[in-house]
């Protein structure tokens, strides 16, 4: 249990701010672990909002944001949820214009990738120059009120497609049924996919059945509908 980030985010806030508080936290775990969907790292950052508001307390913006920096590099983003620009290693969040909403088929293929290795196997040469340059354009094409598909990339598919044909196949089948654009998440092991509307992300939702495959249709959510899913 103390190897768990949500149960080492309840110590690191009650050292911070509650000394001698308590609570007794249910972890109902539904996204695969090693997928590259923050499951961990939502966790930790839902146990920090949470806390505080069953504890009460008022903990200033940059303390807690120092952390959940100290749990995990994704951590911080969570804590804000909606369209961001991650910096540093990630835990410095800029909020962006919020895109509209999209609607989306996420297929993890029960490969369990190691973020260690995943940055290991990184060839750091091509995160520089033309990728910055790519990532300013992004922000810039946000703030003109547009989602550039054309534009979104992960240096990570270098090298991990390669050594995953699973994950490749899952990004090819994504095509094939009508994404716009296609994209691993994170360091793997999901990729996830574009659609036009909803009922072309269920078709297509429904048509990913493979043995090893958990597939879903899903949205994205604004900052606003990020807090009222977790809070109501």
């Amino acid at each position: 249990m103390e190897d768990n980030i949500v149960w080492k985010a309840a110590q690191a806030l009650t050292r911070a701010v509650s000394p001698g508080q308590g609570a007794l936290i249910i972890l109902n775990k539904k996204v695969p672990a090693g997928s590259g969907l923050g499951a961990g790292s939502s966790n930790a950052a839902a146990a920090l909002l949470g806390l505080c508001r069953l504890w009460g307390v008022s903990i200033p913006s940059q303390d807690i944001q120092t952390i959940a920096s100290s749990l995990g590099s994704d951590v911080p983003f969570f804590l804000h949820g909606g369209t961001a620009l991650g910096i540093g290693r990630g835990e410095e969040i800029y909020p962006l214009p919020e895109a509209d909403q999209a609607n989306l088929v996420v297929i993890c293929p029960q490969v369990h990738i190691s973020t260690a290795e995943a940055y290991r196997s990184l060839n750091l040469r091509l995160t520089s120059g033309a990728g910055v340059n790519k990532i300013q354009r992004f922000c810039g094409q946000l703030r003109d009120g547009s989602l550039p598909l054309a534009e979104i990339f992960n240096d990570f598919e270098t090298s991990i497609l390669p050594a995953h044909p699973d994950i490749r196949e899952a990004k090819a089948f994504l095509e094939k049924h009508g994404a716009l654009a296609v994209l691993m998440s994170g360091s793997g092991s999901s990729v996830f996919g574009f659609f036009i509307d909803e009922e072309s992300a269920l078709a297509a939702s429904r048509s990913a059945v493979r043995g090893n495959w958990r597939a879903f249709p899903a949205k994205t959510l604004s900052g606003a509908q990020y807090f009222q899913q977790m809070f109501g």
